[in-house]
């Protein structure tokens, strides 16, 4: 919280029966507000949860998805109130008394604070996330290419960590991290995963060749993610002038099925249509994210002609 001395005792904070992440949120406002729209805040309401653990009756579940602070993981101890919250403020940075921090920032505030390096650590994301962490830990980019969970999921910002109290002018800006934890954009000329369409025959007849995805950037299979539904799926098309598909083909990338793109290992998919209609005028492959609740956003599409090929063998890499 931020240092404001008249309202110190009025606060307590920690509460005894736990914080509400809203009283964080009114020192700490651009954090809350990132927190509030992430799928942690929706780690105990989600309708997909709901289904998965049977209207929450899967008790050893509600460990991770309303826990009362991290030292208590192990114990199993689950949040009484504020389930709501889901992995909440005090879940993350609870301990005993006090609130964890990687670095303390300032020494004027509303609670006491403690350093506590860890947090910034991958390690620290696999109490929770145990199986992608596994797959992190065993995936062996360089060293100079090593990146932790938050480096990706929290990006760094330069900001004030208090942003909502009238006393925030007294808090220098630092560099700290963002609170979205959400799925990581690609930057620009570096994407997360690179298509690539191969045509080996293109004939009245036939449409054949290959479509090759790779993770390039994730150190951990795509899609992630041990609970809930989480899909990538290649989508080739015929399609003709206004881009209305006479044929399809789907190839699915689930996690639940194990079907998934480990790092930089090229996944190969064959493309084959043997009913090619007359209006065919190219080859659309889309390469799509999508969740529980539906498509979440098209990653790539390429659109290959066919009409002036004339049987000869094309490749096309995708640009980002």
């Amino acid at each position: 919280m931020a240092g404001c001395p008249g309202r110190r005792e009025a606060l307590r904070l920690p509460r005894p029966c736990g914080t509400p992440s809203a009283v964080c949120g009114d020192c700490h406002k651009a954090i809350y507000e990132e927190w509030r729209r992430s799928g942690h805040a929706q780690a105990f309401t989600r309708e997909e949860f709901h289904v998965a653990t049977r209207q929450h009756q899967a008790e050893d579940c509600l460990r991770c998805h309303v826990p009362v602070s991290y030292d208590a993981l192990d114990s199993a101890t689950v949040r009484e109130k504020c389930r709501d919250e889901g992995v909440n403020c005090e879940s993350c940075h609870l301990r005993g008394d006090a609130y964890v921090a990687r670095k303390r920032f300032t020494s004027y505030a509303d609670h006491k604070i403690v350093e506590e390096p860890g947090i910034a650590a991958s390690e620290f994301c696999g109490k929770c996330h145990r199986a992608i962490y596994k797959e992190w830990s065993e995936a062996t980019p360089a060293p100079k290419d090593r990146k932790s969970c938050q480096e990706c999921h929290m990006p760094t910002t330069w900001r004030r960590t208090v942003s909502g109290s009238p006393w925030h002018v007294l808090h220098a800006k630092v560099e700290c991290r963002r609170h979205g934890f959400g799925v990581v954009p690609p930057k620009p000329g570096a994407p997360n995963v690179t298509l690539e369409i191969t045509i080996e025959t293109a004939t009245p007849k036939a449409v054949i060749g290959t479509a090759t995805v790779t993770n390039v950037a994730a150190q951990h299979s795509l899609p992630s993610g041990e609970f809930g539904f989480r899909e990538l799926a290649i989508v080739a098309a015929l399609v003709d002038r206004y881009g209305v598909a006479s044929a399809k083909q789907v190839t699915r990338f689930v996690a639940q099925k194990r079907t998934v793109l480990p790092y930089r290992k090229p996944q190969v998919v064959p493309l084959q249509f043997e009913s090619v209609a007359e209006d065919v005028e190219a080859l659309e492959v889309q390469l799509v994210r999508s969740s529980y609740s539906g498509v979440e956003a098209v990653i790539e599409k390429v659109r290959i002609p066919l009409r002036s090929m004339r049987g000869e063998a094309a490749t096309v890499v995708t640009e980002k």
